[in-house]
């Protein structure tokens, strides 16, 4: 054998023993040349290794404290494959599930985002507030699509808005009606500290806690993005409603809400669609039950709204009273779109208006459930009774009466008559209502406190 032959032949082996060696190493060398010649072959390299000894990729200083990635510069080639699905709704800067958040101030958690005043109204102000767990506090945000949100008020069904699309630093946020503009779209980025912050498509700028201070009332605007607190809020999950009393509108029309006809206490009273009125027969109580399941206490009666059989078109009714124990077929299971969308658990339909959501009296029933205005609705808190003067009437018909105005008379019933002595000043504290003789000024009062049976009214 010449001994250039033999060199050829020495050489293939080395070779060979070289890359038995690489295939049966615990580290694969020509993984690692493969990585340092083709970046876009990254993720499909690393698929198949043990990355846990990795050592992590090192942070850019001059990156500020956000996850987002930067914009590709122009004739960057991406390869296919690294590319998200156009349908999948997780966008770059977050991994946020369509569902109903409180939207806590990361500055401080006592305080979340919440619509003044509990309007219904477009423009009604955004600013921060004391957590209430009050439906102006709770949103429901879902995926638009290319990165963006949109954030809607569960009190009004109306849309976080930058007031007149403005791209000024300082324009104010607001709720408007759905208009399918960029003032009504924002992507939501997270925080490396895994705070959010919200940035709006018409601008560029964020929503930020004007002054960074923490009070009630503080007001809302956008601004220039500058990683600050004040720009960075957490996301809590809740559900789409709140126990206590609510009236029941029609999220198109909310001047028209549910009402029990003729305020009857009577079982088996129809329900339908009536003109404001601060009546009882307006009034319902909710209970929940489970995630987004609830009851529905008539305030007129007592007793539970439900359908009065498991087909389309059947009418929705209050049955029972207060001491009638509620069934699965009072049960309804809420979803959100553009409004509430109540579906009785044991048939499937859906709450619905059968007729115009402006006719005085249309009934309403349940239908399957489809896209339509008439089965969305909005609930809102309500007072069960206002500050005033009232009557206290007896299922018998008698009235609650004084026998005169001395501090310590007892209480006692007697037949309805026009005279003060009957009537009593309602008036609404933080945990139940005053009640007070308008003529003496002293106030209705349980003797000594007391919590026995037949404690002394006075």
């Amino acid at each position: 054998m010449s001994k250039l032959k033999y060199n050829k032949f020495f050489v293939s082996i080395v070779l060979l023993i070289v890359f038995i060696f690489l295939i049966n190493s615990n580290v694969s060398y020509a993984r690692k040349i493969s990585f340092s010649l083709h970046d876009g072959l990254i993720s499909t390299l690393l698929d198949d290794e043990d990355t846990d000894n990795e050592d992590p990729i090192p942070d850019d200083d001059n990156k500020d404290d956000t996850d987002t990635e930067p914009e590709p510069g122009p004739g960057t080639d991406e390869p296919d494959q690294d590319k998200p699905d156009q349908d999948e709704e997780v966008p770059e800067t977050g991994e946020i599930k369509d569902g109903v958040y409180s939207i806590v101030c990361a500055g401080n958690e006592n305080y979340v985002l919440d619509i003044e005043s509990l309007s219904i109204e477009n423009q009604g102000n955004l600013h921060i507030w004391q957590k209430t767990g009050a439906l102006n506090q709770r949103f429901y945000i879902s995926y638009e699509g290319d990165g963006y949100y949109k954030i809607a008020n569960i009190n009004s069904a109306k849309f976080v808005d930058v007031d007149g699309g403005s791209t000024e630093s300082g324009a104010n946020i607001q709720q408007y009606e759905d208009n399918g503009s960029d003032a009504q779209k924002f992507k939501i980025q997270k925080n490396s500290d895994g705070t959010y912050t919200f940035i709006a498509k018409c601008s560029g700028m964020a929503i930020d806690v004007e002054g960074g201070t923490y009070s009630n009332g503080v007001n809302v605007r956008q601004y220039e993005v500058n990683n600050s607190t004040a720009q960075k809020f957490k996301l809590v999950s809740t559900d789409l409603v709140a126990e206590g009393i609510v009236s029941i509108k029609s999220a198109i029309n909310p001047s028209m809400r549910l009402d029990i006809k003729d305020k009857s206490t009577q079982e088996g009273t129809k329900v339908q669609l009536a003109a404001t009125e601060t009546s009882m027969g307006q009034k319902f109580e909710i209970h929940k039950v489970g995630t987004n399941e609830i009851r529905i206490r008539t305030a007129a009666s007592g007793g539970w709204l439900k359908e009065t059989s498991k087909e389309e078109g059947a009418n929705v009714v209050q049955s029972g009273n207060g001491n009638t124990s509620a069934k699965s077929s009072d049960t309804w299971q809420l979803e959100w779109d553009d409004g509430i969308i109540l579906i009785n658990k044991e048939s499937g339909l859906a709450l619905n208006i059968n007729g115009s959501t402006s006719t005085n009296g249309a009934a309403i029933t349940v239908a399957n459930k489809a896209d339509t205005d008439t089965q969305r609705f909005i609930m809102n808190k309500e007072d069960l009774i206002y500050n005033g003067w009232y009557g206290l009437q007896s299922k018998y018909g008698t009235m609650l009466d004084m026998k005169d105005f001395y501090q310590g008379t007892d209480l006692r019933t007697m037949t309805k008559a026009d005279t003060y002595a009957q009537v009593f000043e309602f008036e609404l504290m933080d945990n139940g209502y005053k009640i007070k003789s308008p003529l003496s000024g002293f106030v209705i009062d349980v003797e000594g406190g007391s919590m026995l049976n037949a404690a002394t009214v006075q």
